[in-house]
């Protein structure tokens, strides 16, 4: 008797893989990392031990709550995916999306350490 295997139903995430939803969350966090980045870059920099406490308090604040919503979006994301690998090993299509966005989650990883090692600065 064959059975089928299980299946987990996160249609209230997102309707599919080829949901044009997850494929908007996908741009959107590829968009906000590469804007965190040109955050750091065009602003963060800027902001430094010897900046006023109002500048340091709105930089950090700021960071943190972008940081925050990409994170929040980039790990739905990554776990909606890895749902269908973890439950079909044979999804060719959620495997390649998981390569794919693997390599997304490289670039948030890359601009959390520049993020880590600014805040840094303000230790004392």
């Amino acid at each position: 008797m064959a059975t089928s295997p299980p299946r987990w139903d996160l249609s209230n995430v997102y309707p599919g893989l080829d949901s044009p939803a997850l494929a908007k969350d996908i741009d959107w966090v590829k968009e906000t990392t590469g804007s965190l980045h040109s955050l750091y870059q065009e602003k963060l920099t800027k902001v430094d031990p010897s900046s006023s406490l109002e500048i340091i308090n709105e930089a950090i604040s700021s960071m943190v709550d972008k940081m925050n919503a990409l994170l929040l979006k980039a790990y739905t994301v990554s776990a909606y995916i890895r749902s269908f690998i973890t439950t079909d090993s044979f999804n060719q299509q959620a495997a390649r999306m998981g390569s794919e966005f693997d390599q997304v989650l490289v670039g948030i990883q890359k601009v959390n350490i520049l993020l880590e090692a600014w805040v840094g600065q303000f230790k004392d």
